[in-house]
């Protein structure tokens, strides 16, 4: 019952949150003439950006360097087609193009090189764990950020993980640092043991991470507990993923630090 519960309240927020995203289309039109627009939030986003922008051209990095995937680019911008290689297509592209005539392109996966040299194209830049920009990045490259939370379902998959180890990706690259660093400590010990307490990880670490209390420590963990990764009742905390996908996550976690 609880179960259902949060899916009926994941669906009402979904549709909200979608209904948001359409009521503010013409700044999001408005903003990518200027700017190059860098999103981020909970959820899949591709729907709802294709209806923002109707003629927009998708790029995922995990999946589309192809020959195809760059002739249909160079399509994309009635040009005809003289790179092969996708990050050399872009570049070429931008050197023929004013940011007048340019339609959008959301790029999801993307490497810090794909994104260089290409200042006369109106990108909209999807966040992903890989890629960090700083601050300076940020101005350097044009961008202003938005949260395009959604919160449905991702239907996109990382190759080769389950959907229940990308719902929590998803999460943890939205959270601060302190919610990642507590949510590992969470991690770590439901790696050793099915149930476990919250209360006795702040006891044990509230030194090391600058914390004087529990509520602090508790909120920082909200977002997994929201989404049901995390649960906890009458102080006993258990995470819903099986040991396969415990092991798994705290594996491309350590490997990204």
């Amino acid at each position: 019952m609880l179960q259902n519960s949060l899916m009926d309240l994941n669906s009402t927020l979904s549709q909200k949150l979608l209904e948001f995203h359409r009521a503010i289309k013409d700044e999001y039109l408005s903003l990518i003439e200027v700017f190059n627009l860098y999103i981020y939030g909970y959820g899949y986003k591709i729907d709802i950006l294709k209806e923002v922008f109707p003629d927009i051209f998708i790029i995922d990095f995990h999946e589309s360097e192809s020959v195809i995937t760059t002739r249909n680019l160079y399509e994309h911008y009635s040009l005809e087609p003289v790179e092969t290689e996708l990050k050399h297509a872009l570049h070429h592209i931008n050197s023929l193009l004013t940011r007048e005539k340019a339609k959008p392109i959301a790029i999801m996966n993307a490497r810090k090189d794909s994104i260089e040299k290409i200042e006369n194209l109106k990108i909209i830049l999807i966040q992903h764990r890989e890629l960090y920009l700083s601050f300076d990045d940020v101005l350097q490259y044009n961008f202003v950020m938005r949260d395009f939370t959604t919160f449905i379902a991702e239907e996109k998959k990382r190759p080769g993980i389950s959907s229940r180890i990308d719902e929590t990706l998803n999460v943890y690259d939205c959270v601060g640092t302190l919610s990642k660093k507590i949510f590992k400590l969470a991690l770590k010990a439901a790696a050793t043991r099915v149930e476990f307490s919250l209360r006795d990880i702040f006891n044990k670490e509230k030194k090391r991470l600058l914390i004087v209390n529990y509520s602090s420590f508790r909120e920082a963990l909200s977002a997994f507990i929201d989404s049901n990764i995390l649960t906890e009742k009458s102080g006993v905390a258990k995470l819903t993923l099986t040991k396969r996908e415990l092991s798994e996550i705290l594996a491309i976690l350590d490997k990204n630090n």
